[in-house]
């Protein structure tokens, strides 16, 4: 483009310029954000005192929702200059700043075609002028409309790329404000599409912490990120990056960081004293309540503790107090509400929309429990809020994409409502005619967002009609329902796949297995399912592991998929054992699904190296997968002689499995032998190894590496008894968290030094200590290890987390022994190891241990952690053990599943060595603690399992 000579400045041009860089701030905070309400653009340089009065009239219709009136002054004074047949700088800008506003305008009407238009119009007008700074400033306020209009569309990487762009003439401009605001309109973009950990780390950058990780085992440091923050000149910048940063705090399930920023986000607003601010930071900081309650009930339902639970109910109290004071506080400042109508509409309805589905998942939970005075409180809130939504229902708001997603969120709330049959005896006479305004909301929204053009909104409201439909169906048993769900959701599945939004399609790839599961179209419903579980591989790096309520997200949302696939692929009718392809399809997705449920755990990528019944690995190992489907346990079994996978099943329901193994597990923790432990120990023997024992007895197989499902895990299969003897005085065993485990040396090339850590005091009046008793045999214990192999000992006081961090660093020891309280969970901020210092949770556990790692020295391949146990009523507490063994890159970790007098702990620690010292070429580290286990139950006083059937090898066993 050939450059133009800069014109002359007019003085109406320098004075209308000076409210540019005025209004220029408010421009940045507002489109940074397009959900919130309120004026977003600055005011821009017009040729003549007629375009100023344009903008500043536009301006204030703009602010009280008046679009159309807007419009109608900005069209105006675009033709007025047309008219003019004298131009300058000033009025070439006022033209792109017109233009640029009436796509704002039409935006906010869904008028997208006339937006896109009036955007495309004042990025050609910008073209044409002269760079300069004022230039760039309104370049950048246009294409950030532009990228409005992308987001809008569902064309999300054009957004994000036009942002960058954004970011960039910011950055030349020196506009700090700019650079955050266009950041934040990334991570807003990216958070759109579930990618929550990438959007947690463009907020992070755009307050300069690039340093600080977005990992759920590493959260953000919350008082470094208010300071940053708080650092930032402007009160508007502060709290818009508090809101953005406390919302995705919440997604990644970072509650506590959460929830300091809203609150000192709420604190800055109520300084303002702006009813709108205020609103949304209780909006925010409601949203995050509600996520600690169900991570509270969620620990509640797992520990059965009155205490936990009445936790819960008091953060339940706590959200849906904020969620009502949003709606009063906009009434108490009336006046300046009006200003704002329509947005303040759209906030009111949100918020009242968050508490009704609120309220319906808090007496879902009560509803299961005994009767209690809180299920009448809650149910009768959840009435009154019944009026709430027939009110919004009968005077909706005009549609945009806020809109819609908060009326589908309506939608799958009344769904629900409609499903909870305990509570429907309950209902008003709004919810119990729910059906019929379910299927007029829905048929209403997706018409909406045909018009929109949105596809994303419209892949939305379709599937959520087909999901209705499919609920409809259930219950007629029509072909016409089942032919109107699997159109709806089939018209959603494409509209998802045309703009590659993946964690919206697989949800209608599962719906639709289960439309043709549930018609009995096996065939079609398994292509469907496979679908849906390739689709999440593609994006679980994303969307595991983001939800503050992680084990709810996981079981909800992802968990089903494969399960319900699984039951599919092993399904015998008429007794017909599934085939040979079948069979090897369900161990893959049992696979896929222990690795998703890892990576959920760990919140990273696994690239495992070597897999599990390939012949290289050991020839002498079966590999046993129990899996607990709803009407049978299904047993498959890989012989390393054959390639025939061998099928079991138990027709049992899983609710009765589950009863049968936790009542097992209890009675294996008895320090004496019972008739009720021996006849239930057989009975799961019968389930789980019977079938298979000749095969296995044919083949000389000595090893037995289960890969385990669902409470299973949390049983030690040592302990299964035939009637004669115990397994494992048959079978080595080991665990695997799947099919694929880490390359090892094996243990007879092993150089046996042992860097042995112990904990046996306990320091008093310190809370991290709090509630442990010493363990008086640790010295004897490390003492046991030093007679039988090389070790340095690290004891007490000196076992430090630095010292540790400093020890793994510093030695190559192929073991490493770490004899202290500690706990597995399926929580990995619950899974830890108690120090003298502090308690070392995992994710500073698995950084001190990859210390080696990074320093380029000898991997540790056995890890043993003694007088650790895993956490009370939690059926997925094995995670933590496996997330320590993967997250420190140790090849095989031993430990126990219960904790063990520390006695019997000393004398099962001393076998162990003797065994793994022994000049034996055929030792495994499984044949070594299978070893170690035996001659202890031969051992007087301690026959019973409780003394040596918790402790468990995971990971590679030879």
């Amino acid at each position: 483009m050939t450059m133009q000579p800069l014109r002359p400045f007019s003085s109406t041009f320098l004075r209308i310029w000076r409210l540019v860089l005025a209004f220029l701030l408010g421009f940045v905070l507002t489109v940074a954000v397009p959900a919130t309400p309120g004026f977003s653009q600055a005011a821009a340089p017009v040729g003549a005192d007629v375009g100023l009065n344009a903008i500043e009239r536009g301006r204030g219709a703009y602010q009280q929702g008046r679009w159309e009136e807007a419009i109608a002054i900005w069209q105006t004074a675009l033709k007025t200059q047309g008219d003019n047949l004298v131009t300058d700088l000033a009025t070439d800008l006022a033209q792109a700043t017109l233009w640029t506003y009436l796509g704002m305008a039409y935006q906010k009407m869904g008028r997208w075609e006339e937006a896109q238009t009036a955007i495309d119009t004042a990025l050609q007008r910008l073209e044409a002028i002269t760079p300069s700074n004022q230039r760039s400033h309104l370049l950048a306020q246009a294409l950030n409309v532009q990228g409005q209009l992308k987001l809008a569309e569902g064309e999300v990487e054009q957004a994000i790329l036009i942002w960058q762009r954004v970011t960039q003439i910011y950055q030349d401009l020196n506009y700090d404000p700019g650079v955050t605001g266009s950041r934040i309109n990334q991570a807003r973009a990216l958070e759109i599409n579930g990618y929550y950990r990438r959007a947690c780390q463009v907020l992070l950058a755009a307050i300069d912490l690039d340093d600080q990780s977005c990992d759920v085992n590493q959260p953000p440091d919350a008082e470094q990120v208010l300071q940053h923050v708080l650092s930032q000149p402007d009160v508007s910048l502060q709290l818009l990056t508090l809101r953005s940063l406390g919302n995705i705090f919440r997604l990644k399930g970072f509650l506590p960081q959460a929830q300091s920023l809203l609150h000192t986000s709420l604190e800055l607003a109520q300084s303002l004293a702006d009813p709108q601010t205020i609103g949304l930071s209780l909006l925010n900081l409601a949203h995050v309540e509600a996520a600690q309650y169900q991570r509270m009930a969620f620990l509640a339902d797992r520990s059965n503790q009155e205490t936990d639970r009445q936790a819960a109910l008091n953060l339940a109290r706590q959200a849906l107090e904020h969620y009502s004071a949003i709606d009063a506080r906009l009434s108490e400042h009336q006046d300046e509400a009006d200003r704002l109508e329509a947005s303040n509409r759209l906030l009111r309805m949100q918020a009242a929309i968050q508490r009704f589905n609120f309220l319906i998942q808090l007496n879902h939970w009560l509803a299961a429990q005994a009767e209690t005075p809180e299920q009448q409180e809650f149910q009768r809130q959840l009435q009154a809020q019944d009026q709430e939504m027939a009110k919004w229902l009968s005077n909706p708001l005009p549609p945009s994409r806020a809109v819609l997603y908060s009326q589908i969120d309506l939608a799958r709330g009344l769904m629900q409502r409609w499903q909870d049959r305990r509570a429907q005896s309950a209902f008003t006479a709004f919810a119990t005619t729910s059906p019929d305004l379910i299927r007029q909301l829905l048929e209403q929204i997706q018409q909406q967002a045909d018009g929109l053009d949105d596809p994303q909104a419209q892949s939305y409201a379709w599937g959520t009609l087909g999901q209705f439909y499919e609920l409809l169906a259930l219950q007629e048993q029509t072909p016409a329902a089942w032919a109107q769900a699997q159109t709806a959701t089939q018209q959603a599945l494409g509209l998802a796949q045309s703009v590659q939004a993946w964690s919206i399609a697989y949800q209608w790839q599962w719906q639709l297995g289960r439309i043709y599961q549930a018609q009995g179209q096996t065939e079609a419903a398994i292509a469907h399912y496979q679908a849906a579980a390739a689709t999440l591989s593609t994006v679980r790096q994303d969307l595991l592991a983001v939800e503050s309520q992680v084990q709810l997200s996981f079981r909800d949302d992802v968990e089903p998929v494969y399960r319900e696939l699984v039951s599919l692929l092993l399904a015998s009718p008429n007794g017909t054992p599934p085939s040979q392809a079948n069979l090897q399809l369900g161990i893959e997705e049992i696979d896929a699904l222990q690795l998703t449920e890892l990576e959920n755990f760990l919140s990273c990528n696994l690239t495992p190296t070597i897999a599990l019944g390939q012949p290289q690995t050991d020839p002498k190992a079966a590999i046993l997968y129990p899996i607990l489907l709803p009407d049978q346990l299904v047993v498959l079994a890989r012989l390393p002689q054959s390639d025939m996978i061998q099928f079991h099943a138990v027709a049992i329901a899983r609710d009765e499995a589950t009863h049968q193994l936790e009542q097992l597990r209890q009675q294996v923790e008895q320090r004496y032998l019972s008739d009720a432990f021996l006849a239930q120990s057989q009975q799961v023997y019968d389930w789980l190894i019977r079938p298979f024992r000749a095969a296995l007895e044919e083949q000389q197989v000595q090893t037995l590496v289960f890969v385990s499902d669902g409470v299973i895990r949390n049983l030690p299969m040592a302990a299964l008894y035939d009637g004669e003897r115990f397994l494992v005085e048959a079978y080595a065993i080991a665990l695997s968290p799947g099919l694929q485990i880490p390359a090892s040396t094996p243990l007879p090339n092993l150089q046996l030094d042992v860097l042995a850590f112990g904990l046996s005091e306990i320091r008093p009046d310190f809370p991290p200590h709090a509630n442990f008793a010493p363990l008086v045999n640790v010295e004897r214990e490390l003492n046991q290890i030093a007679t039988e192999v090389s070790s340095h000992d690290v004891l007490n006081q000196s076992f430090t987390s630095e010292a540790l961090q400093i020890w793994i660093g510093r030695s190559d020891a192929p073991i490493v022994h770490i004899a202290t309280h500690g706990q597995f969970s399926s929580d990995p901020n619950d899974t830890f190891l108690l120090a003298w210092d502090r308690r070392i949770i995992l994710k500073d556990f698995s950084n001190i241990l990859q210390t080696r790692e990074n320093q380029n020295t000898k991997a540790i391949e056995l890890l043993v952690l003694s007088a650790c146990k895993t956490a009370d009523g939690d059926d997925r507490a094995t995670l933590g053990l496996a997330g320590i063994t993967i997250q420190s890159g140790a090849r095989s970790t031993i430990g126990s599943l219960w904790y063990v007098d520390d006695q019997s702990t000393s004398e099962l620690v001393g076998r162990l060595y003797q065994e793994l010292a022994k000049p034996d070429a055929g030792m495994t580290r499984a044949e070594a603690l299978r070893r170690a286990q035996v001659n202890l139950l031969h051992s007087p006083g301690y026959r019973a399992p409780v003394f040596w059937a918790p402790y468990v090898l995971v990971g590679n066993w030879q």
